[in-house]
C-alpha cells in the first residue's frame, strides 16, 4: 500500500460522510414542513435539510429557520445543534471568521447547560475543520480541549471517538508514535469499561496497523490487521471484512514491491484460512458476489488490476480493468431496465384493468336490458342534481375565496399604510435629530461659549466674592457647553457619518463602558460594507435603545456587543449577564423600549429575536438583509 492509500484509509473514518448531490427526500420533507408543529423534530428535520444541500444560501437559509424555531420553543441543545451545523457550513465555504463566530454561540449554549458530551463533540468537528484550513497547531488545540471535556462527560464511545480522530490526525501530520499512543489509549479504555463493540475495536486497531506499516513494521502491522479482521469477521459486516481483506492484500503487494520476505504473510494467511493470495482474492470475489455489494466488488475489482499488474500478468489486470469500467455501465443499464419494465408492467395492468371493465360493462348490459330507461332517467337525474350542487358549491366557494382576497387586500394595504405612516415618522424623527443636533451646536453651543468668553473677560476689580461669583459662573457654563456637545453628539454623532457603523458603534460601547459599572466588549467581523445612510442610523438608534434598557433594567456586570457581515446579511447580537426578565410577557406587553427597537428593524425588513429568561441575562439577535 502506498502512503497516499494509507490516507485514504484514514480519512474514510476520519471525516463524516457528506451528500455532493441533492437528496430526491428534499422535496418531500419541505413539503412535510408546513404541516408540522413548531418543536424539536421541525428543527431536526430543517437541519437535516440543511446537510443534504451540503452548502450555500439554501443550505444557509434553512439553518438559519433551525436556529430562529429552536430560539422560539426555547430548546438550548438544538439551538447549539443549529450554530453548529451554521458554522459547518461556513467551513465549506473556507470562511473562517462566520465559522468561529457561529461556533462561539453553540460553545456558549452547551457551556450554560453544562452538556460536556456536546462540547467533546463541538471541538471534534472544530479540530477537523482547523486541519482542513491547514491549522495544525489550533487543531491539537482543539482536540485537547475536546478530551478536556471528555475526562469531565466520561462518556466511554466519546472519549475513543475523540482519540481515534487525534490518532488519524497524528498520522496525517507523519508523527506516527504519537498516533499509535493515542489509538493505545482509545483500546485501553474498551477494556477497562468492559466494552463489547467489536467493530469499533476493529477500527482502532485497523488504523493502528496502518501506524506500523508506515514505520516499516510490516510484521506488527499484519498482527493488527490480523485482529482487526478477526473481530469484523464475528460481527459479519461485509463492508468491514472486504476493507480488511483489501488490507492484507496492499500489503503482500507492499512487501513484493519491496522485495521484502513474505513467508510470514504465507504463514498468517494460512492461519486464517486462506492458502494463498489467490484465495484470499477470491473469497473478496465470493463475498462481493453473494452480497451483491456494489462498493465491495468495486474493491475487488480495483485490488485485481493491482495484484495481476504486479504478478505480470497483463491480460487478466485489463480484464479486471474492463470489468470495473463495466460495472459502472451495468448500473447505469439496470436503471433503465427497472424503469422500462415498470413502464411495461403499468401498460399491462392498465390493459387488463380496461379488460376487465368492459367484460363488466358487457354482462351488466345482458342482465338489466328490460330496465334500461330507467336506469338512463335516473342516471340523468343524479348526473344533473350532481352539476347543480357542484356549480352551487362552486359559486359559494368562489365568493368565499372573493371574500378572503378581499379581506386579505384590505389588511395587506392597512399593514401598508402602517409602514408608510412608521417610515415617515421615523424619517421625520431623524430629519428632527439632525436639525435639532445641529442647532444645538452651532447656535446655542457657539452662544455658550461667547458668553463665556465675554465674562472671561471681565477685568474690574470687585473682590474676592466677584471673582469667586465669577468663577463659578465661567464653571457652570462649561458644564454647559459640555452637556450640548454631548446632547448633539448622541442625537448624531459624528463618526457615523465620517467613519461608519463599526467605528460609530465602538465608540458608543467604549462611552458605556465609562459611564457605567458593566464592561462592554466590541467585536466585529467580515468585511463591513457601507449601506446607506438612513440605515447605519436605524441600527445605530437600536443600538442606543438597548443600552438604555440595559441601564435601566438589566443590572449587568458585562454586556458584548457583536457587529458581523456576511454575503447576504447583517447581524447585530447583544448579550448581558443581568437579571434577565420574561420575555413572552415583555413581548405581550410591548414595552415602549421593546417596541421602538422592533419598529425599526421592521422598517430595515429585518428580524429580532430575544431571549431573556429571569435570573440567566438576555440576548438579543438582529438580523438586516443588505440586498434591502
Amino acid at each position: 500500500m502506498t502512503k497516499a492509500q494509507l490516507i485514504y484509509l484514514c480519512v474514510f473514518f476520519f471525516l463524516p460522510s457528506f451528500s455532493f448531490s441533492q437528496n430526491p427526500a428534499i422535496d418531500s420533507l419541505i413539503q412535510v414542513l408546513d404541516t408540522m408543529p413548531a418543536n424539536k423534530q421541525k428543527v431536526q428535520v430543517l437541519i437535516s435539510i440543511s446537510r443534504e444541500l451540503y452548502a450555500g444560501k439554501e443550505a444557509k437559509s434553512f439553518v438559519h429557520k433551525a436556529i430562529n424555531l429552536a430560539t422560539e420553543i426555547r430548546d438550548d441543545e438544538m439551538l447549539s445543534i443549529s450554530y453548529n451545523h451554521l458554522a459547518w457550513v461556513f467551513s465549506v465555504e473556507n470562511n473562517a471568521d462566520s465559522f468561529q463566530v457561529y461556533s462561539d454561540k453553540a460553545e456558549k449554549k452547551l457551556k450554560a447547560t453544562k452538556n460536556y458530551k456536546g462540547l467533546a463533540k463541538l471541538y471534534n468537528s472544530r479540530a477537523i475543520v482547523f486541519y482542513n484550513f491547514g491549522q495544525a497547531d489550533i487543531a491539537n488545540k482543539s482536540f485537547e480541549k475536546a478530551w478536556e471535556y471528555d475526562q469531565k462527560a466520561q462518556d466511554p464511545s466519546s472519549m475513543i471517538t475523540t482519540l481515534n480522530n487525534w490518532g488519524i490526525f497524528y498520522f496525517m501530520s507523519g508523527d506516527y508514535q504519537e498516533s499509535i499512543k493515542k489509538l493505545d489509549e482509545g483500546l485501553k479504555i474498551y477494556k477497562d469499561y468492559g466494552m463489547s463493540q467489536l467493530y469499533e475495536i476493529s477500527r482502532l486497531e485497523a488504523n493502528k496497523g496502518n501506524n506500523l506499516w508506515a514505520l516499516g513494521q510490516y510484521k506488527a502491522a499484519l498482527e493488527y490487521y490480523k485482529k482487526a479482521y478477526l473481530k469484523r469477521r464475528q460481527t459479519n459486516i461485509p463492508v468491514g471484512i472486504g476493507a480488511s481483506q483489501q488490507q492484507f492484500l496492499q500489503l503482500w503487494l507492499e512487501l513484493v514491491d519491496s522485495n521484502q520476505d513474505t513467508l510470514f504473510f504465507t504463514e498468517t494467511l494460512q492461519e486464517l484460512g486462506y492458502q494463498n493470495t489467490t484465495v484470499l482474492l477470491d473469497s473478496l470475489e465470493q463475498l462481493g458476489t453473494r452480497t451483491n455489494n456494489p462498493g465491495i466488488i468495486k474493491m475487488h475489482h480495483d485490488i485485481s488490476v493491482k495484484v495481476y499488474e504486479a504478478a505480470g500478468n497483463y491480460k487478466l489486470a485489463l480484464d479486471y480493468f474492463r470489468q470495473q469500467e463495466a460495472l459502472k455501465d451495468s448500473l447505469m443499464l439496470n436503471e433503465q431496465n427497472i424503469k422500462a419494465v415498470a413502464d411495461i408492467k403499468i401498460k399491462y395492468d392498465n390493459e387488463v384493468l380496461q379488460n376487465e371493465v368492459l367484460r363488466a360493462q358487457i354482462a351488466r348490459t345482458k342482465s338489466i336490458n328490460q330496465r334500461n330507461t330507467l336506469i338512463f332517467i335516473l342516471i340523468a337525474i343524479l348526473l344533473l342534481s350532481g352539476i347543480s350542487l357542484l356549480y352551487v358549491r362552486q359559486r359559494l366557494k368562489a365568493q368565499r375565496i372573493s371574500l378572503q382576497f378581499e379581506t386579505q387586500k384590505l389588511e395587506d394595504l392597512k399593514k401598508q399604510q402602517q409602514i408608510i405612516s412608521m417610515n415617515s415618522m421615523l424619517e421625520g424623527q431623524e430629519k428632527e435629530r439632525t436639525r435639532i443636533a445641529k442647532d444645538l451646536h452651532d447656535g446655542l453651543g457657539n452662544l455658550l461659549a461667547m458668553t463665556r468668553y465675554q465674562i472671561a473677560s471681565l477685568s474690574l476689580d470687585l473682590g474676592q466674592q466677584f471673582h469667586r461669583i465669577q468663577g463659578k459662573a465661567e464653571s457652570m457654563i462649561d458644564e454647559a457647553c459640555s452637556e450640548v456637545r454631548k446632547i448633539a453628539h448622541d442625537m448624531m454623532p459624528r463618526a457615523l457619518n465620517q467613519l461608519g457603523l463599526a467605528k460609530a458603534l465602538q465608540d458608543l460601547c467604549e462611552k458605556q463602558d465609562t459611564l457605567h459599572q458593566y464592561q462592554v466588549f466590541f467585536q466585529s467581523f467580515g468585511k463591513e460594507v457601507r449601506l446607506a445612510e438612513s440605515i447605519d442610523i436605524m441600527l445605530y438608534r437600536v443600538a442606543q435603545e438597548v443600552f438604555n434598557n440595559i441601564n435601566k433594567h438589566a443590572d449587568a456586570n458585562e454586556v458584548i456587543l457583536q457587529l458581523t457581515y456576511n454575503e447576504d446579511w447583517l447581524n447585530l447580537t447583544f448579550e448581558d449577564d443581568g437579571k434577565g426578565f420574561n420575555s413572552d410577557e415583555a413581548i405581550h406587553k410591548g414595552g415602549l423600549g421593546l417596541q421602538n427597537i422592533q419598529s425599526r428593524v421592521t422598517y430595515l425588513k429585518g428580524e429580532c429575536l430575544i431571549d431573556s429568561r429571569l435570573g440567566e441575562g438576555t440576548s438579543i439577535s438582529i438580523n438586516i438583509p443588505i440586498a434591502s
